[in-house]
């Protein structure tokens, strides 16, 4: 079949064939750039602050073992919880206010 046309026509059919290849594996590296992009962002700007946020506390945490002895514990994790709230943003004040509340009945 291929036999019958000119050499000329048998190089575009080639080269047509090599750009549509081209073309879908264009379309198929976006799409899978895009859910990258889309997977790189839920993880910087949702699972990222989680993760400092449990760090933080997992900070206070450990002050706090340090200063089982005394018997105000409860109210100094409050106070620094609430003193080094100014870099975070309010959902983030919210979430670590709601954390410290229960630990306030909490005796050391």
């Amino acid at each position: 079949m291929l036999k019958n046309i000119k050499i000329g026509a048998r190089l575009s059919m080639g080269f047509g064939v090599i750009l549509i290849l081209m073309f879908i594996l264009g379309i198929f590296a976006i799409n899978r750039l895009q859910s990258a992009h889309t997977s790189q962002q839920a993880l910087v700007h949702d699972k990222w602050f989680k993760a400092l946020v449990i760090n933080k506390l997992h900070k206070y945490n450990d002050q706090m073992a340090l200063r089982s002895a005394d018997s105000t514990s409860g109210q100094v994790l409050s106070a620094s919880m609430a003193a080094s709230a100014s870099f975070m943003t309010p959902g983030a004040r919210k979430m670590v206010s709601s954390v410290s509340k229960p630990l306030s009945f909490i005796s050391f």
